[in-house]
């Protein structure tokens, strides 16, 4: 919709919030099991608001309750953005390239 990017904005009315994105809650059993599909697992923090607590193309979270499907969209406030890109590579993005090797070295692992 075209309401939707414009939506990705409000939550930074408040002060305390850097960073937002858009979910959808699931309605369709398929879409709860796909990995394609990148869920939400959030906390209410309001009437349709939620504060994002991790990110996961596993169903989740497991129980009753809504599933959430992260659109993908984000709006940051500038200094979050300064930050964020300041930051240094996480050992997990580590491990991630060393993993990948083959792209770069066809020989990576071998003996």
């Amino acid at each position: 919709m075209p309401a939707d990017p414009a939506s990705a904005l409000a939550p930074l009315d408040d002060p305390a919030v850097d960073i937002a994105t858009l979910a959808a809650e699931i309605k369709t059993e398929a879409e709860k099991t796909n990995p394609n599909v990148v869920k939400v697992v959030g906390t209410p923090v309001g009437p349709d608001r939620l504060r994002a607590l991790y990110f996961t193309r596993a169903t989740a979270p497991s129980g009753d309750g809504p599933l959430y499907h992260h659109i993908g969209l984000y709006a940051y406030r500038r200094a979050a953005l300064t930050r964020f890109v300041a930051l240094p590579p996480s050992p997990l993005k580590d491990a991630r390239s060393s993993n990948n090797c083959a792209r770069s070295r066809p020989a990576c692992g071998s003996t």
